[in-house]
């Protein structure tokens, strides 16, 4: 299973990297490079890596040893608790909000998000992972964090592991 960090030509991609000054704007789930889960505008959603791969860039990715029958069984636990939620969006625009704030005033994100809901933003999806995965902190807002910082901070957590 892989998680990556993406990029694309959509508005939206291109004003977060420009708020942010960060290479990516977007965080998925890869199964058995096959499948793509992610939550984007349409909510949390599935579907071929490959073809999705046509209009995204995987600028940075994190690789983790799970078996495929481990692949299965985490991405049907995803799918049964997440298959049906709507993408975040008043949590999306106090986020755009924030992130105006921080690029006109740099002004830095606050800790949580008030506007934080029942949907998912891609970062968010990030809370279906098992701990033993992620290694999250505890006092993580998944709703106001870049999926940069996002990534940064699951890179540093992943090597601390290895040299566990």
């Amino acid at each position: 299973m892989k998680v990556i960090f993406t990029s694309s030509k959509l508005p939206f991609s291109w004003l977060i990297k420009w708020t942010f000054n960060q290479p990516v704007s977007h965080v998925a789930f890869v199964f058995d490079d096959k499948w793509l889960i992610h939550s984007n505008f349409l909510g949390v959603n599935f579907q071929w890596f490959s073809a999705w791969k046509k209009s995204n860039d995987v600028v940075f990715e994190l690789s983790y040893d799970l078996s495929l029958l481990q692949q299965e069984a985490l991405f049907q636990s995803i799918l049964d608790s997440h298959a049906e939620d709507p993408y975040e969006w008043a949590g999306f625009l106090y986020f755009c909000w924030r992130g105006l704030l921080y690029k006109l005033f740099r002004m830095s994100l606050p800790k949580s998000n008030p506007l934080n809901g029942k949907g998912m933003l891609c970062t968010e999806l990030l809370v279906s992972l098992p701990p033993w995965i992620t290694n999250l902190p505890e006092d993580i807002d998944l709703s106001i964090i870049t999926p940069y910082n996002l990534y940064e901070i699951l890179s540093e957590a992943k090597q601390k592991k290895a040299l566990s």
